[in-house]
């Protein structure tokens, strides 16, 4: 059933030679998302655009205003801060919690990203004082928010953590896979075996965008990231 679904997705959604409106989509998926989201899937587009791995955080007040913003930069070539020389470290968490000026900000905020955190970005959001976590897509592999409450100093700061979020979170995945298969060359390796336990269809339909060039082709026509979540949903859905 998904091979043979994913063969008719492969010959007429994700064809990006010619235009097949991309802009039409069943259902605007994009709409019933919320601002905080639609952010992090932006930097996410962005990043991915750039040549990095598609993570976006942001971190917003109370009221889902959003303060700072944040991606991964990791295989970007271009940077913006010229003294960050370690790119295993430029993660979007972090850019976004080193953005934040915390003495002029309010003391209710929560952090927003669209992958679950790795241990580096997990500990530098307990060190902040940002007592909110949300994720959207759980990570078999590196995710850590396991470690809450581990020590006594996890246990004692006071930290709520929200995640993942049904119906993103394999759009989410399913667009990390594609990078990792396309770009990093992974194809059979822990890290999605890892995440094939978690979400196996996520993954199988990301290998299928990565052998048609389909998230790349959009990425370079320039496609807004409202139009590339709303198909991917409109893909995903179909499958059901």
């Amino acid at each position: 059933m998904v091979w043979r679904c994913l063969c008719k997705v492969k010959i007429t959604w994700l064809d990006t030679s010619n235009d097949l409106g991309w802009d039409i989509v069943k259902n605007n998926f994009w709409e019933t998302l919320e601002p905080p989201w639609q952010a992090c899937l932006d930097e996410a587009w962005k990043a991915y655009c750039s040549g990095s791995l598609p993570i976006g955080a942001v971190i917003c007040d109370e009221s889902e205003e959003i303060l700072v913003r944040g991606r991964n930069s990791i295989f970007q070539t271009e940077l913006n801060d010229k003294t960050a020389t370690n790119r295993k470290l430029l993660h979007a968490e972090l850019a976004a919690l080193q953005s934040l000026d915390e003495a002029n900000q309010p003391s209710a905020m929560t952090l927003y990203s669209t992958m679950e955190p790795c241990p580096m970005c997990f500990g530098a959001w307990y060190m902040s004082s940002v007592k909110s976590l949300h994720f959207v897509a759980r990570d078999a592999y590196a995710g850590s928010t396991n470690l809450r409450g581990k020590t006594w100093y996890l246990q004692w700061k006071n930290r709520q953590i929200e995640g993942p979020v049904p119906g993103l979170e394999k759009i989410v995945l399913a667009m990390h896979v594609e990078f990792d298969v396309r770009v990093r060359k992974r194809a059979d390796d822990v890290v999605l075996e890892r995440w094939k336990e978690v979400l196996p269809e996520a993954v199988e339909f990301g290998k299928a965008l990565a052998e048609a060039g389909t998230l790349e082709g959009l990425a370079k026509k320039g496609t807004g990231v409202d139009i590339v979540i709303n198909r991917i949903e409109d893909m995903l859905s179909s499958k059901n």
